[in-house]
C-alpha cells in the first residue's frame, strides 16, 4: 500500500508533569482543522435550521367539534371526556398554540343546539383547551345569509349575531402573551359573491357586486359589534377576515370606503387576512401573491391543505409532501403570522356527497360510523411532518445545543448553557461557526483525557490536560495529539523501549488487533532503519484500517447507528483526500441526519412521549 509520508521537524521537550511528547514545529504543523468537505460548505451549512417566522407566531389547527359528528359524541352527554380528551391530546401531541372552531349560531348569537347536550360537550372541551393553554380562535359563521335582504338588515343581522356571541362566549376565549384575542368574523364569503369557481378574483368583473355590496355590510355589522364590546368590555379582539385564491379584489372592495346604511356610513374594519391557502387554489405553494398584495396587512393562514380537487383523495404522500412545502415557504415571510392546519380529524361521513371534504385531516379513521373512538383514530404521514417543523420552529436552537452538549460534552446542558449558546446560534444561523466555538469549551479536554487513557493507560495530570487542551485551541489537529502521545517517551518506555513492542502498542491502541509477522517486521525494519517514530505513527493513523474505525465509532457517537459500508467508504476516500478528524465529526453535526434526530430527541425530550407515529 502506496502512503504519503510526513516528514516533520520537532523539538524533544523534557517537560515535567507528564507532557513528555514532541512538539511539532509551528511552520510544519499538520492543521487540518478547517479542512471540511466541499460538500458542507457555503449554503449547505445552513440548511436544516428553524425557520424564520415573525415574533410571537402561533400554529394551529382547524377542528368542527360543534358542527360535525366525527368530532362529538353521538349520543347526548355520552362519552364526553373521551372525544373532548382525544382532540386534547392531539393538540398537544402536535404543540398547537390554538384550536381554529367554527361557530354556528342562532339570531341572537347563541350556539345552535346549546340547550341540548351541545352544551355540556362545549363546557367540557373548552375547560380542557384552557386548563391546557390551548386557545381558541372562534370563526363565527354567517347566520341564514339571504342576498335578498336590505343593507340595513343584513347589516343588523351581523351586528346582533356577533354581539350576542361574544357576551354570551367572550370567557372562553384567552388573550395571548401580548393581551389579544383573536375572532374570525364570516368564512369564506368571497365564495358567495364570486361568479364562478373558473376565475382569479383579482378584478372587478370576476363579482357578482349587488352580492359584494350584501358581504360587506353583514361584515361591517359584525366588525363594529367587535370594536363596540371591546370598548365597552375593555377587551382586545383583533378581527380577521378570511378568503381563498387570488380574491384580491374581495379585500379591495370590503377596504375601499364606506357603504351607506340608512344614512349612515358604516366600514368593514378589520386587522389580519385570513389566508386560505390550497395547493391548486390558483396560488399554489407561494403566499407571495397575498403579501405582494397587502405589505400593510398581517396574513394568518388560517386554512392550509393540499387540494383534493382532481386528484386521488387518499394520496397521503401528496398530502404530506404539499403541507411540508407549504410550511417551508413561510420561511422569512414577516408578514405571515399564523399557520393553521386543515383539519384535525378526516370526515369520512361526507365522503358520499363531497368526497373533496373527507380527506383533509392529519389523522384518519377506521370506520365512517359512530362511535369514532380513540382506538379507531390512526396517523397520516403529514402528522410527523407537522410535529416536526412546529418543534423545529418553537425549540429548534435549544435541541441542537442540547443533543451538542451529550454528544460532544457528555453532559446535559443547564439553562445558561441553553441560554447563552442558542441565542449565539439563533443571531448567527451557522452551524459551523457554532461548533468552532462551542467545541473547544469541553469537547477538547474530553479528547486529551481519553488519549491518557487510551494511549497511556493513565489519568492525565490536571496541568498536563490543560496544556494539550491550550494546544488544541491554539489549533492542534487531533490527529497532531494523537501521533504527539504515540511518539512520546512514555508511550515508548510502556513499549519498552523497543522498536518491535512499539509496532505492537501502536497496533493495539490505534487498530484494536496485533499485527501480522509481515506487518510487524516492515514496520520494524522502518524504525530500525532510523525513520521516526512519529512518522510511523502518523502513517498508522492514516491508514484504512484506522480511518475506517474512527468514521465508525462517529456514526456510533453522532447518529447512533453502525455506518453502511458505502458510507463509511465515502468518508474514508474524503478523509484521505485532506479532510481531517474534526473535519468529519463538524460534518456529522451539520448534518440533515443529525438536525433530525436532535429534533426528535428534543421533542420526546420535552413531551415525554415518542416523536414517531410509529413506535
Amino acid at each position: 500500500m502506496k502512503v504519503k509520508t510526513y516528514y516533520l521537524a520537532y523539538l524533544l521537550l523534557f517537560i515535567s508533569c507528564e507532557k513528555d511528547v514532541f512538539e511539532e514545529s509551528n511552520e510544519n504543523n499538520i492543521r487540518l482543522e478547517n479542512s471540511i468537505s466541499s460538500k458542507t460548505t457555503g449554503d449547505n451549512l445552513n440548511n436544516n435550521l428553524p425557520l424564520i417566522l415573525s415574533e410571537n407566531f402561533k400554529w394551529g389547527v382547524s377542528g368542527h367539534p360543534f358542527t360535525t359528528t366525527e368530532y362529538r359524541p353521538p349520543i347526548p352527554n355520552q362519552n364526553l371526556d373521551e372525544y373532548s380528551n382525544l382532540q386534547i391530546d392531539l393538540l398537544k401531541e402536535h404543540q398547537f398554540d390554538y384550536y381554529r372552531i367554527n361557530y354556528e349560531t342562532d339570531s341572537t348569537g347563541k350556539i345552535k343546539g346549546y340547550d341540548q347536550f351541545q352544551s355540556y360537550f362545549h363546557e367540557v372541551l373548552t375547560e380542557k383547551l384552557n386548563g391546557n393553554d390551548i386557545k381558541i380562535l372562534p370563526v363565527l359563521e354567517v347566520y341564514e345569509f339571504d342576498f335578498d335582504l336590505e343593507d340595513r338588515q343584513l347589516y343588523d343581522t351581523g351586528y346582533t349575531i356577533t354581539k350576542g356571541f361574544l357576551e354570551n362566549y367572550d370567557s372562553n376565549f384567552k388573550a395571548d402573551d401580548l393581551g389579544y384575542k383573536y375572532i374570525a368574523i364570516g368564512n369564506e364569503l368571497d365564495n358567495k359573491s364570486i361568479k364562478n369557481s373558473g376565475v382569479d378574483g383579482i378584478v372587478e368583473a370576476d363579482y357578482d357586486l349587488k352580492k359584494l355590496n350584501s358581504v360587506k355590510a353583514y361584515l361591517a355589522g359584525m366588525s363594529t359589534a367587535v370594536i363596540d364590546f371591546n370598548i365597552l368590555y375593555h377587551t382586545n379582539y383583533k378581527i380577521i377576515v378570511n378568503g381563498g385564491g387570488k380574491h384580491s379584489y374581495y379585500f379591495k372592495y370590503l377596504d375601499q370606503g364606506s357603504i351607506n346604511i340608512d344614512g349612515d356610513n358604516k366600514e368593514v374594519i378589520y386587522d389580519i387576512i385570513g389566508f386560505h391557502w390550497y395547493s391548486g387554489n390558483n396560488v399554489e405553494d407561494n403566499p407571495d401573491f397575498y403579501l405582494s398584495t397587502y405589505p400593510n396587512k398581517s396574513i394568518w393562514i388560517t386554512e392550509a391543505n393540499r387540494t383534493n380537487r382532481d386528484e386521488d383523495p387518499n394520496n397521503e404522500i401528496e398530502q404530506k409532501n404539499r403541507v411540508s412545502s407549504m410550511i417551508n415557504n413561510i420561511n422569512g415571510r414577516q408578514n405571515i403570522e399564523a399557520f393553521f392546519l386543515y383539519e384535525l380529524f378526516n370526515e369520512p361521513r361526507t365522503a358520499g356527497t363531497n368526497l373533496k371534504e373527507a380527506n383533509y385531516g392529519i389523522t384518519k379513521w377506521s370506520s365512517e360510523n359512530h362511535p369514532f373512538l380513540r382506538g379507531q383514530l390512526s396517523y397520516k404521514p403529514v402528522s410527523e411532518v407537522v410535529k416536526f417543523k412546529v418543534e423545529e420552529s418553537k425549540h429548534g436552537y435549544s435541541d441542537y445545543i442540547y443533543s451538542l452538549y451529550q454528544t460532544m460534552h457528555q453532559r446535559s446542558a443547564n439553562t445558561d448553557d441553553l441560554d447563552y449558546w442558542g441565542t449565539i446560534f439563533k443571531e448567527s444561523r451557522d452551524k459551523e461557526k457554532l461548533l468552532q466555538r462551542i467545541l473547544p469549551e469541553e469537547s477538547y479536554k474530553l479528547f486529551v483525557q481519553e488519549q491518557y487513557r487510551k494511549l497511556l493507560d493513565k489519568e492525565g495530570d490536571q496541568s498536563g490536560i490543560e496544556y494539550w487542551t491550550q494546544r488544541m485551541r491554539n489549533g492542534t489537529s487531533r490527529e497532531q495529539v494523537i501521533v504527539d502521545f504515540c511518539s512520546g517517551e512514555d508511550f515508548w518506555n510502556r513499549s519498552n523501549q523497543n522498536n518491535t513492542d512499539f509496532i505492537k502498542r501502536l497496533y493495539k491502541k490505534l487498530l484494536n488487533k496485533n499485527p501480522d509477522n509481515d506487518g510487524l517486521q516492515y514496520w520494524s525494519n522502518r524504525l530500525n532503519n532510523g525513520e521516526p517514530r512519529y512518522s510511523i505513527a502518523n502513517l498508522i493513523i492514516s491508514s484504512d484500517d484506522f480511518l475506517r474505525r474512527f468514521i465508525n465509532e462517529q456514526y456510533k457517537i453522532i447518529f447512533e447507528r453502525s455506518g453502511e459500508n458505502s458510507g463509511v467508504d465515502y468518508w474514508k476516500n474524503e478523509m484521505k483526500n485532506g479532510l481531517n478528524q474534526q473535519g468529519l465529526i463538524i460534518t456529522f453535526l451539520i448534518s440533515e441526519e443529525y438536525w433530525n434526530k436532535v429534533i426528535a430527541i428534543g421533542y420526546e425530550r420535552r413531551n415525554s412521549i415518542p416523536f414517531s407515529n410509529n413506535q
